[in-house]
Parts: structure tokens; sequence; C-alpha cells
């Protein structure tokens, strides 16, 4: 089992993309720290085998894939999960994933810090 302690989830995987490039060399800075992108596009069963390998305790996805994931690793340890990004929450919602968002929150630690990020300013 690898621990988790940050997810940021993006409403697109161009977003998560970006989110992950920037995180990356903070998180490369960080001894024994592993970040790990999860979007759509690529054989879900590699990403699952890349956790199991390797670990991350920072996931970087899109709702669908993260939720997925989730479901198919058992591997991954949410007990001491510290924080939850919901990136472009107002565009999550409006592109319809509450259902996979309800999902994943559902698995993480009802103790945790929740930030909630809008461009847009709503």
């Amino acid at each position: 089992m690898f621990m988790v302690g940050a997810v940021i989830v993006s409403p697109t995987r161009e977003l998560a993309r970006q989110i992950y490039s920037v995180a990356s060399p903070f998180v490369a800075s960080l001894p024994g720290v592993v970040a790990q992108l999860l979007v759509g596009g690529a054989d879900p069963g590699e990403d699952v085998a890349e956790f199991k390998a390797s670990g991350a305790q920072l996931l970087v996805g899109t709702p669908g894939r993260l939720d997925d994931i989730m479901k198919r690793c058992a591997a991954m340890d949410f007990k001491r999960l510290e924080v939850l990004v919901l990136d472009e929450a107002d565009r999550l919602l409006d592109m319809g994933f509450r259902q996979q968002l309800d999902a994943i929150m559902a698995r993480l630690p009802k103790q945790r810090r929740t930030g909630f990020r809008s461009s847009t300013g709503r």
C-alpha cells in the first residue's frame, strides 16, 4: 500500500497536464515524494501498474480517470490524505462530473483540507 497525501482534480486533460508540469519540479525537490498524472487517453492498466511500481503521494488528474483508477487500484491508501483541490470547481460541475466527484470524495477521509479554485471569478 502507498499513502496518497494530496489529490488535484481538473476538468480537462490539458489543464491536468499543465498542473502536473508546473508541480513536477517542486515535487522532484522533495525526497521520497512522487507525483502521478492520471488522465484518459492511455491504458488505465498502465496507470495502475505505474502506481503499484512506485506509488505516488500526489495524484493529478481528471475526474473520470481518477475515479476509475481509485476503483481499480487497491494499493492506494487515502487514510492520511491531507489535501483535495478541485481546480476549476465550477467547470467540473458544469461539465457533469458530479457523480465522479462524489465517488472520489467518498473514498477520501472527511478530515482533510479541501480547496475550490476557479479562474472565472464565480
